[in-house]
């Protein structure tokens, strides 16, 4: 640091001065950060867990509670000023449980740590019909088929196959070892292959980071024998079996309260893992993948001899890591709280730098780190609450990853308005937010929204025939359906896909045909068709697309002298001579 010379002042102003450079010097705030926007929603009160649904709206568990909420972003696709309404309030309470959305876009909540009812079994949300129904018994209660214990704070992810694997802590004992499958087609639970074995260590309090070859990459924190059994596993879908790994560098779990932080895929490929002891450490998956070994390396420890126990954070579409750090953490809550940005593409290992907390300021008193959640949005912001009546939204600087940004090869419409969308990348490079054992905020798949105008709106995708992550150059696909916003897909400008705040280069909208016999007042099935094909063609954008709703219908004779797709919803197009 420079040497100031301080002349011609009082000793107040000289004091003064000193203050502002100390200030300075002990919160280095990052060379750019993002800012903060407020949103109050008092009548929803705070929220212990949030989740982005497929059709572009955010669902929120009011904390503590069998209630939740959907905020829909505004007209402009802007979610800082978006609308708050109701949703359907589920069974059971299941605060700290397992949360994800379904390759179907249905929700799954399981678990918890506030009730003693409903442990047993998931909870899975229909977003279509504003439903919550009760999934199979997963035969854990009474000596049943996986143990006499039920679900309590679980750790979730969804696998390429489209099963959920589930790592629960016995309520009120321990499972060893176990972990369970759910399969959300069949509605039915079957018994994971045992982690940790031979060496007897948990998949309690653990972070699950998925890898590009979809295996599932933990460092188990709990054994019998040691109660941090600095241990490193994988789990392999397409073996049912989880693999020992090489042995990470330092120990991240908090003793005694055995906690760790987040874990995330970063866009150089590497994984990432916030240590409770205030370690950090990365994974460099080998080159084979398979069954094959990776490496690990120690990354910066977080500045200021402060910790991740239990606390959130988040890849942002910058690559960036946004995180919650705090001075204890674990059963005590962790209080005060300091955000810092991890830049893994700064140094050799990467590099911290803090940032403003939302409530102004370097650290944030008022709140505990383990009560926060961020969330990824579509428009490139972060949400997070820290289970109050104020919601923030982070706009982070500099521009998103290349890596990141999907791409839209074909939709093929069909004949109920629905479309099939294939392309590359479409579920991003990264999960997008983490927390750790329980609460699991997973965006790791498609969305679709059209724009006409300044106007934004979404559709619902669903079937996703990828849950993978960093897919690159493979063919992906979704489908797609219209949402009941009295708009539709025909007539707008354009489409494109969104994946974890990163949207594709758009692609024009296509126009919609609809021939009928009573074509001076046939307005079609849409509420923007076209009557004929002539005006279909001076309508639609260069490189654009026709779609035709009525088949085996005859069409004048018609010059096309612009490039653009043919195409029939549910038929064939016959072009003639």
């Amino acid at each position: 640091m420079k040497a100031t010379i301080l002349t011609g002042k009082s000793l107040a102003d000289r004091i003064g001065l000193l203050l502002v450079i100390f200030s300075l010097w002990s919160h280095p705030a990052a060379e750019a950060e993002g800012t903060w926007t407020s949103m109050n929603h008092a009548a929803q009160g705070g929220f212990a867990v949030t989740l982005l649904l497929s059709d572009g709206t955010v669902m929120c568990n009011q904390t503590g509670t069998t209630s939740w909420y959907r905020l829909t972003p505004d007209i402009h696709g802007a979610y800082a000023t978006g609308t708050w309404s109701s949703l359907a309030s589920m069974h059971y309470p299941h605060l700290t449980g397992g949360s994800l959305v379904l390759q179907d876009g249905r929700v799954m909540i399981v678990g918890g740590e506030n009730s003693a009812t409903g442990m047993t079994n998931a909870e899975i949300y229909n977003p279509v019909n504003n439903t919550w129904t009760l999934s199979a018994d997963a035969g854990l209660a009474g000596g049943g088929a996986f143990g006499s214990v039920a679900f309590s704070d679980c750790g979730t992810v969804l696998l390429s196959n489209g099963k959920v694997l589930i790592s629960p802590k016995g309520w009120g004992n321990w499972l060893p070892y176990n972990c369970l499958l759910y399969d959300p087609g069949a509605n039915t639970w079957s018994q994971a292959s045992f982690a940790g074995a031979p060496h007897g260590a948990y998949q309690d309090e653990c972070s699950w980071v998925k890898l590009p070859d979809d295996s599932i990459l933990t460092i188990d924190g709990y054994a019998p024998a040691n109660p941090i059994d600095n241990i490193a596993e994988r789990y392999i879908p397409s073996l049912n079996a989880w693999m020992q790994e090489a042995t990470p560098p330092v120990s991240l779990f908090q003793i005694p309260t055995e906690e760790i932080g987040p874990g995330f895929l970063l866009p150089n490929g590497k994984a990432f893992f916030l240590g409770g002891t205030g370690h950090t450490v990365l994974f460099t998956p080998s080159p084979s993948g398979g069954l094959n070994t990776g490496s690990w390396t120690q990354g910066p420890d977080i500045p200021g001899g402060l910790l991740s126990a239990d606390d959130p954070g988040v890849m942002m579409l910058n690559g960036k890591i946004l995180c919650v750090v705090t001075p204890n953490g674990g059963a005590t809550g962790g209080t005060p709280l300091s955000f810092y940005e991890y830049d893994y593409s700064a140094g050799t290992n990467g590099s911290f730098a803090q940032i403003h907390a939302p409530t102004g300021g370097f650290s944030d008193s008022g709140h505990q780190g383990n009560q926060g959640i961020f969330l990824p949005l579509p428009d490139g912001t972060v949400f997070y609450n820290n289970s109050d009546a104020t919601s923030y939204f982070y706009h982070p600087d500099g521009s998103p990853v290349p890596a990141g940004k999907p791409t839209i090869s074909a939709i093929t419409w069909h004949a109920d308005g629905s479309a099939h969308l294939a392309g590359t990348g479409l579920n991003g490079i990264s999960q997008g937010a983490a927390f750790g054992d329980d609460v699991q905020m997973d965006s790791n798949y498609p969305l679709v929204r059209r724009h006409f105008g300044s106007n934004v709106y979404y559709g619902r995708t669903f079937n996703w025939s990828s849950t993978g992550v960093m897919t690159g150059t493979n063919p992906v696909a979704a489908e797609f359906a219209l949402t009941p916003d009295g708009l539709n897909y025909f007539g707008a400008d354009s489409i494109e896909v969104v994946a974890n705040g990163i949207a594709s280069d758009p692609v024009p909208a296509p126009v919609w045909v609809d021939f009928s016999s009573l074509q001076t007042s046939e307005f079609g099935t849409y509420s923007i068709p076209d009557k004929t094909l002539t005006l279909g063609v001076s309508t639609v954008q260069t490189n654009g697309t026709i779609v035709f709703k009525t088949s085996g219908s005859s069409t004048p004779n018609l010059t096309m002298s612009k490039p653009l797709i043919l195409q029939a919803a549910g038929g064939s197009v016959v072009i003639g001579h």
